[in-house]
């Protein structure tokens, strides 16, 4: 599959959020300059945006309630909030595309781009 910087690509699917929007531009921006870009990878590019969407609003979820919520009642407790588990959980997804795709100093060190000079 020919790599390319091809428009298309670079332009965000409209069903994504605008947190979404704004990292696909991003990182779909990179991607098109180091020429590693494919109409095949257009799909993991969304789930990764998507990902990274949800990641943030748990993130803020979290900023504005806190980690932990005490229970009052038999047996008062704190418990952790649900959102802990969600942030994680996407932010195991979004680093795994960033290593995939060589977006962290670690595995760009070990990626080898093919540059097509057409």
């Amino acid at each position: 599959m020919k790599k390319t910087e091809n428009k298309k690509i670079l332009t965000p699917p409209e069903w994504l959020d605008d947190t979404a929007k704004e990292e696909w531009n991003r990182v779909a921006t990179e991607l098109g300059k180091r020429k590693i870009l494919s109409e095949g990878d257009v799909t993991a590019i969304e789930l990764y945006c998507k990902s990274y969407s949800r990641w943030k609003e748990a993130e803020k979820q979290i900023d504005s309630v806190g980690s932990t919520v005490f229970k009052s009642g038999k047996g008062n407790y704190v418990q952790q909030l649900p959102q802990i588990a969600i942030a994680q959980k996407y932010m195991k997804i979004c680093q795994d595309f960033l290593t995939e795709f060589g977006m962290t100093p670690s595995s760009r060190g070990k990626m080898r781009f093919l540059y097509n000079d057409d």
